[in-house]
C-alpha cells in the first residue's frame, strides 16, 4: 500500500511538474527549437520563431513567395484560399506546397528546414507575422543570446496570399527612423524578400479532419472548426467567381474590352463596338478614302465630278485629256471670226473674213474711205465708191486727169512709193521685220510685202 501511494504521488508531480514547465514558458524564451512569440489563452500552446532568418545557399537571404520556375513560369492558382489568422500557418503552407510543390520559394525553403532537432517548421500566417513583429525586441535579444539574428529592417514574407499574383508582407522598420511603425502590404510574389521560419508547440488545436477545407495536418487536437469544402472559382474578377467557395476549380473569364454578358464593358456611341476596338475612317464606298475596316465614321474624300480618284477622265473618247462631260464644242482656229476661247473640241464651224475685209465686213484698207478697199480700189487716195473708169484704163475717172496716159502708160513708168500702211490701214514709216505691209505708189500701184 505504501508502495502504490508513493507511485501516485510520483505521477502527480510528475504531471504537476510537466504542467509546471509548459505553463511556464514565457514569450522570448529558448525553447522547441525557438524563441516564443505567442502563447494562447490556455498557455499550453503557442508558436516559436527560428532565432535567424533563413539565408540560401549564395548567402542570399530574400526569397520569392512563389517558385513560377516549378510550373513553367506561370503564375499558380491555388487549391484552396488561405487565411490570415493565428494558428492557420502550417494549413497555410500545405495548401502552397500541394498547389505548386517543393521549389526554392519561402514557404518550401521553411519546410525542408531541420534546426534544434525539429523539422516542422512553416512559413507564418499574416496576423502570426504581426505577433513576431509586436515582439522583435525581446526576440532579437534571445536570438543574440542563443546564437541567433536579430530582425533586420525590410518585409518579411507571410504565407497569406492576397491574389493569384500578391501576398501579404509586413515591413518591419526602424522606430527611429519611422515612428508611424511597421505597415503591412499587398506585395507582388516574385519579389524577393526576408523570410523567419516558425513552428508550433504543445497541443495544436484545428481541424483534424482531412476531408474538411480547413484541415490542419499539424494539429493533434480538433477543435470543431472544420469547414466543408465548397469547390468554385475563387477569382472575384472571373464571370464565374463564386464567393462561397473556399477550394478552386476552372474559372471563366470576359473577353477583353467585354462584360460577362457579351457587352461591351465601353461603348460610348452604343453601336456594339467596344470603343476599344472602333476604328475611324470613311464609311462610305463610293469614297476615295474608303476603309472597309473602319467603325466610326470619319472625313470622306470624294472625286471630282467627271474624274475618278486618281485624277483621270472617266470618260474621254478622243484622249485629249479633257473629260467628255467637260468637252466645249466650238471654233479652236484663232484666225476665225467666230473663234471660241473656251472650245475644246473643234466642230468645223469656224468662219472666215473675205479678202481684204475684216470679220465685219469693214475694207482692211480704205484710205479714202469710200468703202472700196485699196486692194480692189481704181483711185485709192480720192472717194469714188462708183469705180467709173470711162476710158477703162485701170484708173478712175476720179484721179484720172485726162493727160492721154492711159494705164499701159503709167505702168512703164517708174512708180513712186507715196505711202507704207499695215493691215489695219495704219501709216507706217519703217518696215520691220516680221510686219506684213502694203506698199502704195503714185501710180495707184500696190504691193503686198512682208519682211522676215
Amino acid at each position: 500500500m505504501k508502495n502504490f501511494t508513493q507511485k501516485i504521488i510520483g505521477i502527480f508531480a510528475l504531471v504537476f511538474a510537466m504542467g509546471f514547465t509548459v505553463n511556464a514558458q514565457e514569450i522570448g524564451d529558448f525553447a522547441f527549437g525557438g524563441i516564443v512569440f505567442y502563447i494562447d489563452e490556455t498557455g499550453e500552446n503557442g508558436l516559436v520563431c527560428a532565432p535567424s532568418n533563413l539565408t540560401g545557399v549564395d548567402g542570399w537571404n530574400g526569397f520569392q513567395w512563389m517558385d513560377i520556375t516549378v510550373s513553367g513560369n506561370q503564375y499558380i492558382q491555388l487549391n484552396e484560399s488561405t487565411s490570415n489568422l493565428i494558428g492557420t500557418g502550417a494549413s497555410n503552407s500545405s495548401i502552397i506546397i500541394s498547389s505548386q510543390g517543393i521549389g526554392a520559394d519561402a514557404t518550401s525553403i521553411c519546410s525542408l528546414l531541420n534546426l534544434n532537432g525539429y523539422d516542422d517548421w512553416f512559413l507564418p500566417s499574416l496576423n502570426e507575422l504581426w505577433e513576431m513583429n509586436s515582439n522583435r525586441e525581446l526576440i532579437s535579444n534571445t536570438a543574440l543570446e542563443n546564437g541567433g539574428d536579430q530582425f533586420d529592417f525590410g518585409f518579411y514574407w507571410s504565407s497569406s496570399e492576397v491574389n493569384l499574383t500578391d501576398a501579404w508582407a509586413v515591413n518591419f522598420v526602424n522606430l527611429a527612423d519611422a515612428p508611424q511603425g511597421s505597415f503591412e502590404l499587398s506585395r507582388g510574389k516574385m519579389n524577393g524578400y526576408l523570410v523567419r521560419p516558425i513552428r508550433a508547440f504543445g497541443n495544436i488545436l484545428g481541424c483534424t479532419d482531412a476531408s474538411a477545407f480547413n484541415y490542419n495536418p499539424e494539429a493533434n487536437t480538433d477543435n470543431g472548426s472544420c469547414v466543408s469544402v465548397i469547390t468554385g472559382c475563387l477569382d472575384s474578377f472571373a464571370c464565374n467567381y463564386d464567393s462561397t467557395a473556399n477550394v478552386n476549380t476552372e474559372c471563366v473569364f470576359a473577353q477583353m474590352y467585354y462584360d460577362c454578358h457579351g457587352d461591351c464593358s465601353n461603348d460610348l456611341d452604343s453601336d456594339g463596338i467596344c470603343d476599344e476596338l472602333e476604328v475611324s475612317g470613311c464609311v462610305d464606298n463610293t469614297a476615295c478614302n474608303y476603309n472597309q475596316d473602319a467603325t466610326d465614321n470619319a472625313d470622306c474624300v470624294f472625286a471630282e465630278m467627271y474624274y475618278d480618284c486618281d485624277g483621270v477622265c472617266i470618260i474621254d473618247i478622243d484622249g485629249d485629256g479633257i473629260c467628255d462631260g467637260l468637252e466645249v464644242l466650238g471654233c479652236t482656229d484663232n484666225t476665225a471670226c467666230n473663234y471660241d476661247l473656251t472650245a475644246t473640241d473643234d466642230n468645223e464651224s469656224c468662219t472666215f473674213a473675205e479678202m481684204y475685209y475684216d470679220c465685219y465686213g469693214d475694207c482692211l484698207n480704205d484710205l479714202d474711205l469710200d468703202d472700196v478697199c485699196d486692194e480692189e480700189d481704181n483711185c485709192i487716195d480720192i472717194s469714188n465708191t462708183d469705180q467709173l473708169d470711162d476710158d477703162s484704163d485701170g484708173e478712175g475717172d476720179a484721179c484720172d486727169y485726162d493727160d492721154g496716159i492711159g494705164i499701159i502708160e503709167l505702168n512703164e513708168k517708174l512708180p513712186v512709193l507715196i505711202k507704207m500702211v499695215d493691215v489695219l490701214g495704219r501709216e507706217q514709216q519703217e518696215h520691220k521685220e516680221g510686219s506684213l505691209i502694203f506698199y502704195i505708189y503714185d501710180n495707184g500701184k500696190v504691193e503686198k510685202k512682208f519682211n522676215p
